[in-house]
């Protein structure tokens, strides 16, 4: 059947289209319908649009940078909460307020100069400035000020940029208090290191000059002598001081894992310092926790015995009466190590810092005091690298507990033969000890009588000398080469044409080739450096005296 149409004739005689009503309908439903959908996709991406600007402004608003937006007369017209917190915090509107209202009056001009560049060049600037409490004058300063970097750009989404730019504010007060510290405690190192250096050298100078008088008796010598000794061996402390501390930042610092007896290390450094604890009218008492047997474990003899020398030393500095008391104890698989002292003690805000380079418990106490502040660090370094920690307890006038730790870790092979039998070997034997540092002496009569042997002591090379002619007993001599009255080399020379058989060992703090050579031109049978490792003297003296 034919559809029927309806046509109309407009008034004017035009003609018009005929239009299908069936037709008509369908495309005005599909219509409705896509509108229907572009509408509820329009919805779905406003909700998407609102969320997203709801995070960004949740981001903006959280951000841990200040930002602002400024007029181009530097008036403020927005500000995030980070901003309003550091320039005025519970001020309330910002609005219109000029930002140099909360600017420190110095650095007004700076903040003109900023705006002004960043809006005729369209570059972004970078400046820093204090910001001011809004409480606070322009021409006050208070603790609560704030050392910001600001930085300047214009918006390119901004609508009106032409006139408005943003700022971005960064909190930098910590970071610049700490380059202050920082260059407050190199400066006062740096004074420190060089009142360690002058002073010792100026005396070597001074001292030098006196022993050229043709007028000095021989006792002033010896005495003259001994402290360009003592001078000598301060500023090689420094230096060693100095140099582990480079080795530590360049990571060269390679460990010698050895089999280690603790108990013996912690008595020979309780002879070592004996004498300077007694001069300063000190108790010193040491105490081990384990067996002899026990105490042997796998670790690097020299670094356990830096650690624990700079530990004493730091107690000796501080401590002007009452004891000084280092020793270990087992806890948990590891060996805690202590050095308790009556001393000065540390302020609670130092406890800290004090493990820091350069750091003293005042700048007023290392200057006076030897020592420019690294012991303790170089301490903290040491232990890390064997595996332990470090710490102080202190309380401010009664003195401190250093400790550290280090694994207990027992040799995973049967004991060194050297370590348990070698001693067992030399008692009964006597040995004349040429030595005329007296602290050296101590320390070396420490080593022997531990062993059981007899000491027999000459304070220079002509007492050595007479001493091995008239004492036929004396089974080997431990020769100092650089002594007063008569230098080691010629002792030994003049002693094995006495007794060829007499077995001399050369011991010093230089190790050079000439040196050695020396030593075995004088007929030295043996060389040993200082400092003198304990297993390694018993070594050679058992070895010389079975040959």
């Amino acid at each position: 059947m034919a559809k029927k149409q309806h046509i109309s004739q407009p008034s004017d005689g035009s003609r018009l289209s005929r239009v299908d009503n069936q037709s008509t309908s369908k495309e005005m439903h599909r219509i409705i319908q896509e509108l229907s959908l572009h509408q509820i996709e329009l919805e779905q991406q406003q909700k998407e649009l609102e969320k997203r600007l709801s995070r960004y402004i949740d981001l903006y608003e959280s951000a841990p940078l200040g930002y602002l937006t400024l007029t181009r007369d530097g008036r403020i017209v927005e500000a995030n909460r980070t901003a309003i917190n550091m320039i005025a915090a519970g001020c309330g509107q910002l609005t219109g307020i000029p930002f140099k209202r909360f600017v420190a009056a110095e650095n007004h001009s700076a903040i003109e100069a900023l705006l002004d560049g960043v809006f005729s060049t369209r570059v972004p600037a970078i400046g820093e400035v204090i910001l001011l409490p809004a409480d606070i004058r322009p021409q006050q300063h208070s603790p609560q000020c704030l050392t910001v970097q600001i930085s300047f750009q214009i918006d390119a989404f901004t609508s009106d940029s032409s006139n408005q730019c943003r700022v971005i504010l960064t909190d930098i007060t910590d970071r610049k208090q700490a380059v202050e510290d920082g260059k407050q405690i190199r400066s006062a190192f740096l004074s420190n290191v060089s009142h360690e250096l002058r002073s010792p050298i100026n005396g070597i100078l001074g001292l030098a000059d006196l022993l050229k008088s043709p007028d000095i008796s021989q006792d002033e010598q010896l005495k003259y002598i001994g402290l360009i000794r003592h001078a000598a061996e301060i500023l090689l402390h420094l230096v060693n001081d100095l140099i582990d501390i480079s080795r530590i930042e360049a990571g060269q610092i390679k460990l010698q894992i050895t089999q280690t007896m603790i108990n013996p290390l912690l008595r020979e450094l309780h002879a070592f310092f004996e004498v300077q604890t007694q001069k300063k009218g000190l108790h010193f008492h040491c105490t081990t926790g384990l067996e002899d047997s026990d105490s042997i474990i796998e670790t690097d003899r020299l670094r356990v015995s830096q650690i624990l020398i700079n530990l004493i030393h730091n107690a000796l500095k501080f401590t002007d009466k009452g004891s000084i008391h280092i020793g270990y104890s087992k806890k948990d698989g590891m060996l805690e190590f202590y050095c308790v002292d009556s001393g000065c003690g540390i302020p609670p805000d130092m406890k800290e810092r004090i493990f820091d380079r350069f750091q003293q418990v005042d700048n007023t106490t290392i200057l006076n005091n030897e020592g420019v502040g690294l012991g303790l660090n170089i301490s903290k370094s040491l232990t890390s690298l064997l595996g332990g920690t470090i710490g102080v307890e202190s309380e401010e006038g009664k003195g401190s507990r250093f400790f550290f730790t280090l694994p207990y870790n027992p040799p995973k092979a049967a004991p060194s033969p050297i370590l348990l039998e070698l001693a067992r070997s030399l008692p009964g034997i006597t040995i004349l000890l040429a030595e005329d540092d007296k602290v050296n002496a101590l320390l070396m009569n420490a080593i022997l009588k531990n062993e059981n042997m007899t000491i027999i002591t000459a304070e220079n090379g002509l007492a050595a000398l007479q001493l091995a002619e008239n004492h036929p007993e004396i089974n080997l001599v431990l020769m100092d080469i650089n002594m007063p009255v008569m230098n080691g080399y010629d002792a030994t020379s003049r002693i094995k044409q006495l007794r060829p058989e007499l077995p001399v060992i050369a011991q010093t703090a230089l190790t050079t080739h000439e040196e050695r050579e020396m030593a075995k031109k004088a007929g030295c049978d043996g060389f040993i450096a200082k400092p003198i490792k304990k297993n390694e003297l018993l070594e050679m003296i058992n070895k010389l005296l079975n040959q």
